[in-house]
């Protein structure tokens, strides 16, 4: 048996996240949420951990 990949966890700005999402809708990866909401609710001055 595979043993499992380690998970990393990094904490980023909402400009990286939106940038994250972007690069990820241009490659056509799965998103949960359409960036146009994340950039209306997400604020500014927080940080958001991603896999």
């Amino acid at each position: 048996m595979t043993p499992p990949l380690p998970r990393t966890v990094r904490a980023v700005d909402t400009a990286q996240l939106l940038e994250l999402a972007q690069e990820a809708a241009m490659h056509s990866f799965s998103q949960r949420l359409p960036i146009d909401w994340l950039q209306e609710y997400l604020a500014e001055d927080a940080t958001h951990y991603r896999s």
